[in-house]
């Protein structure tokens, strides 16, 4: 039987995993990259040294570790994507790393996603990032600020019945999602300037 020539495109690429050439124009930079990646419960941010090899881990922090700086709050959340790249950010800072590109893999750059959540807490921490401002999602996102004024809108309804459950946890508690997140903030920094030191 003769060979029709047809060459089959990387597995990667027909299941649509990998962008092929922003990974390459990623590598030709050289630079390190924070690595940020989010499922439907946790979010998860590294800082790698790219390679053609593969890319070597230089710094890592996940939503799954907030718990051990005293956030209870949802994994999943900007605020909990801010504080993710808090920790990634000044773990990079503390390791000699002082810049990286963003690397949202095949995410939607939306306007004020929690990628770009991660992003504005590594800047935050002092890790330089290029990029533009009018993307970062507002303080008032990053902070909680949102969740507190729909807490508020829910608490006004009229019947029990009509209340939606969306952060029925932070409406009964009476928690106050902005002093959580500095709470947590001031956690991380302590915690992670123990380690430098």
């Amino acid at each position: 039987m003769k060979s029709t020539g047809h060459r089959l495109a990387f597995k990667r690429r027909r299941a649509g995993s990998t962008d092929y050439a922003l990974r390459t124009k990623l590598l030709r930079s050289k630079l390190p990259q924070l690595v940020v990646r989010a499922s439907n419960k946790y979010v998860y941010a590294q800082v790698t040294s790219p390679a053609t090899s593969g890319d070597r881990v230089l710094t890592s922090a996940s939503s799954k570790e907030l718990a051990t700086f005293g956030w209870t709050l949802g994994s999943a959340s900007i605020p909990a994507s801010y504080l993710v790249g808090y920790l990634a950010g000044l773990r990079a800072v503390s390791r000699g790393i002082p810049s990286a590109i963003l690397n949202m893999g095949l995410t939607t750059p939306t306007k004020g996603n929690r990628a770009f959540a991660v992003m504005g807490g590594a800047v935050e921490a002092g890790l330089k990032v290029p990029r533009q401002d009018d993307v970062m999602p507002s303080k008032d996102r990053l902070y909680g600020r949102h969740i507190a004024e729909y807490v508020k809108k829910v608490r006004e309804a009229a019947t029990p019945e009509a209340r939606p459950t969306h952060f029925s946890r932070v409406s009964k508690e009476g928690i106050d999602i902005e002093a959580e997140v500095l709470k947590a903030k001031e956690n991380i920094k302590r915690v992670i300037t123990k380690e430098g030191t």
